[in-house]
């Protein structure tokens, strides 16, 4: 007789800067210890891209809810460039790991969606070393995914959220036209103000006040134009879409002013 299965939680990975939301390159691996664990109590892991569904057998939901010990994961993640787009301010890869307990999740009332964007960040010893790809620990509860499941009536979600790292856009402007072009601006939803234009040699360079959110597909159009000379003409569109910045084109800031790191991006006209 094959078992039947209860699909009781689904947990998913997600992170903004990606157009559907979700962190593919993100995977989960049980410990030894858990692995054990999820063998006796019955219960499968199914990744999918983005995340992991939760099943237990029918016969082992009594026993999943007497179990206060959690089950620990490890967090892999096979994007080199993931701390780049990320928002983990001082986080060092190398060195430390990302904590993330269920225990501490956060949820709309009425909600079958439990939220883990806050982690904790433990620091190695000098003879420890973080093994390849793993960047933190995840601990769900099995008493817990089977009281929400309870209480909800229905399949529960836990979700790593992950926030896209801001940084100041640099926009830097070759001209290989003769005579170059004159009264260039940046433009956004027929604004101007959001870059500062300057010049430096070979270079019109347009930086952004404020720093903007990395996307792997930009939310929002900027427009390369020439500013018309009278109220009477419109402005000549250079460049209909910049492109977005690559997350591997981080440089710290020359001035002491800025906090955050710069995105450097070259176009030619």
């Amino acid at each position: 007789m094959n078992a039947q299965f209860l699909h009781i939680a689904t947990l998913e990975f997600r992170h903004e800067y990606f157009e559907d939301g979700l962190f593919k390159s993100l995977e989960i691996r049980p410990t030894e210890k858990t692995l054990a664990s999820l063998n006796s109590l019955g219960l499968l892991l199914k990744p999918f891209s983005g995340g992991v569904h939760l099943f237990i057998t029918e016969e082992n939901q009594l026993n999943a809810s007497e179990v206060e010990q959690p089950l620990r994961f490890k967090l892999m993640c096979l994007d080199p460039y993931f701390i780049n787009y990320t928002a983990l301010k001082g986080f060092q890869p190398s060195q430390e790991l990302l904590h993330y307990d269920a225990m501490f999740a956060t949820t709309i009332e009425g909600s079958a969606v439990y939220l883990l964007e806050s982690p904790t960040i433990s620091r190695l010893s000098e003879n420890q070393r973080v093994q390849h790809n793993i960047i933190g620990i995840l601990e769900l509860y099995p008493n817990m995914f089977m009281e929400h499941f309870n209480e909800h009536g229905k399949t529960v979600t836990y979700a790593v959220e992950f926030k896209a790292r801001k940084t100041h856009w640099k926009y830097f402007i070759i001209q290989s036209r003769a005579p170059p072009v004159e009264n260039i601006m940046i433009k956004w939803n027929e604004t101007e103000t959001i870059f500062e234009r300057s010049i430096a040699t070979g270079f019109i360079i347009f930086t952004s006040k404020m720093p903007i959110a990395l996307r792997e597909k930009l939310k929002a159009t900027f427009q390369l134009v020439q500013k018309a000379d009278t109220q009477n003409e419109e402005d000549k569109i250079l460049v209909n879409t910049l492109p977005n910045p690559s997350p591997n084109q981080l440089n710290p800031p020359d001035d002491p002013s800025f906090e955050t790191d710069f995105s450097h991006i070259y176009v030619s006209i």
